[in-house]
């Protein structure tokens, strides 16, 4: 194997545990007073601050802004906003579930459709795993209590933000985005787009701790936006989108786990099920993958 490929899976797996977090702290952000608009501009604004060093020798001449702007909002704004109005409804475990375990589905379909990729036979029947694996989580209460319940709702949004994640994912390596590119322009650009948006609704961020706003600040903007950024965009350039969406395979388990433990979020039998067989349908997909 080559050395770039195990340093691209090393990154990978970085990612998993920094998403592992991000979404378990993400979901006790929202059970506070900050807004998802709130979380998302503490996240960009801190990364712009932090990144704006770089402005003075990035080649701004060269930039493409619709293919910047695409690269940025489907790992930015649109995203975040959706994942975190997704969070105020559904658990940590649920939202690991559902973001994570559609992301190879939507990989695949929206790669096939830009990069004309095509997921061997073994790809198909782990995207069939993982579909039934959301399913049972979906509906573990019955089609009644899912529709009467907004749990549907927070399903709906969540499945947006995993198909904007894949797309990103996609357009990384369309785009051939290097490191430098992402952690200029995904910052800069959705502070810009939220900032406006933030000033224009209602929020509550002045009756939140200190404490609680600058963990937020510090772990999606430092942590999450620049450091995941950056072994993220280097697993994808390296390994490719598809694998990519798959090295996500322990992002549901390790979440739930994480959940149980920080937010007191119990797992139902049903819970366990799906996150078993998520899991081992990632699994499957990488080595379906690595086939490939």
């Amino acid at each position: 194997m080559k050395k770039t490929n195990i340093l691209a899976i090393c990154a990978g797996l970085g990612v998993i545990f920094i998403w592992s977090g991000w979404i378990t702290l993400s979901r006790a952000g929202v059970q506070t007073a900050l807004s998802p608009w709130d979380i998302s501009l503490l996240r960009f604004g801190t990364a712009t601050l932090i990144t704006s060093v770089l402005w003075w020798r990035y080649p701004w001449r060269q930039v493409n802004w619709w293919h910047a702007s695409i690269i940025a909002l489907t790992t930015g704004a649109i995203y975040t906003v959706f994942s975190f109005y997704g969070m105020n409804h559904a658990s940590a475990a649920n939202t690991g579930v559902i973001v994570n375990g559609f992301l190879p589905v939507f990989g695949a379909l929206v790669g096939a459709w830009w990069l004309g990729s095509k997921p061997a036979k073994l790809a198909w029947l782990a995207i069939f795993i993982i579909l039934c694996a959301n399913l049972l989580l979906l509906f573990q209460h019955g089609w009644q209590a899912f529709l009467s319940s907004k749990q549907w709702l927070a399903s709906l949004l969540l499945l947006v933000a995993s198909l904007s994640l894949a797309s990103y994912m996609v357009a990384v390596k369309a785009f051939n985005y290097g490191i430098k590119d992402v952690l200029v322009m995904v910052p800069l650009i959705n502070t810009i787009v939220l900032l406006p948006c933030w000033l224009l609704l209602p929020t509550e961020i002045s009756q939140v701790a200190w404490v609680d706003i600058a963990t937020q600040a510090i772990y999606q903007g430092v942590v999450v936006t620049l450091c995941a950024g950056i072994l993220f965009t280097y697993c994808i350039r390296h390994l490719g989108p598809l694998t990519g969406a798959t090295m996500m395979a322990f992002v549901p388990a390790v979440t739930a786990v994480l959940a149980w433990f920080f937010l007191a979020e119990g797992l139902t039998q049903w819970d366990v099920a799906a996150l078993v067989v998520c899991t081992l349908g990632l699994m499957l997909y990488s080595k379906a993958s690595a086939k490939a």
